[in-house]
């Protein structure tokens, strides 16, 4: 029989993350919201900690777990507030693509040093700048691959040690490219002002001439790829939906009206029930039994 409970790593790993959103990152949220930025201090201790590593393999100082236990952890640093777990440091986006469209050479030595335990950042520009018309051109000469153009949208772009970016290839098929951080040719545009996510950098990036390499995996790595970066984005959105839960219940019974709290007027009960029995059913890690809402629906 299959069996869906989780094993004492995934519980240990996700009560790690709770602790972390909990002490670390709720109660600096304002500030971090205002500073743009999230603590120097904070991102070292993800690093140490190992959140920030899941699913890299043991053999590149990872943990070498699966998506499932990545996205437990996800979840939870997302409660703290989904911007901040973006901003965390770690392969990240271009680290997912390298793991399904690299070779096993190239996965060692572009990954290898997001397992020392130090902050270092990853990620994909894969947003054309212009909607209409792809804004980045590949090609191949004697000294290898060369990478010319625009991306738009790439959360860490300015301060990445691995950019994986994507483009079509000359015969049409998607490809992905790993470009260093440092690459000659290689800047950032300004940072985009964002609605929410303001604790971590969103730019736009340009590349003139930048040296890349090409990952060997082929269109349907790539789309392995982004597969688990959709997961892992909807379980950084469960965790919010699960935040805003809880403010709302605080709220709820905060609030007063006619003599009583708000939450406990049908109405709003059954609207709060809603939203948790939902966030339950996504796989939320949502301990209500007992708890104020369940008393709510009992009046």
């Amino acid at each position: 029989m299959i069996s869906f409970a989780l094993d004492e790593t995934q519980v240990l790993l996700r009560e790690t993350a709770a602790q972390v959103a909990r002490e670390r990152i709720r109660p600096a949220l304002r500030e971090t919201e205002d500073a743009g930025a999230v603590a120097e201090g904070l991102v070292a201790e993800v690093a140490e900690l190992g959140l920030a590593t899941v699913t890299l393999p043991e053999a590149m100082g990872g943990a070498g777990l699966d998506l499932v236990t990545r996205c437990l952890v996800e979840e939870e640093l997302a409660w703290g507030d989904p911007g901040v777990a973006a901003a965390l440091s770690g392969p990240g986006a271009g680290g997912a693509v390298v793991l399904e469209a690299g070779g096993q050479e190239q996965v060692a030595r572009l990954l290898g040093p997001f397992g020392l335990g130090e902050p270092r950042f990853g990620a994909l520009a894969h947003s054309d700048a212009d909607a209409s018309e792809p804004t980045l051109s590949v090609a191949v000469g004697a000294g290898g691959w060369r990478v010319r153009g625009r991306k738009a949208h790439v959360i860490h772009g300015g301060r990445a040690d691995l950019l994986v970016v994507t483009a079509r290839s000359e015969d049409g098929s998607l490809a992905a490219f790993a470009v260093s951080g440092g690459a000659k040719g290689l800047w950032a545009s300004p940072r985009r002002s964002t609605v929410g996510w303001r604790a971590v950098p969103v730019v736009d990036i340009n590349l003139d001439d930048v040296s890349a390499e090409r990952l060997e995996g082929g269109g349907e790595d790539l789309q392995r790829g982004f597969g688990r970066l959709a997961v892992t984005h909807a379980a950084r959105e469960l965790g919010c939906a699960r935040a805003c839960l809880d403010y709302a219940l605080e709220y709820g019974q905060d609030r007063t009206a006619f003599g009583r709290p708000i939450a406990h007027f049908q109405a709003n009960a059954f609207i709060l029930a809603d939203l948790a029995t939902e966030a339950h059913r996504g796989g939320g890690h949502v301990p209500y039994r007992d708890s104020v809402l369940t008393r709510l629906l009992q009046d």
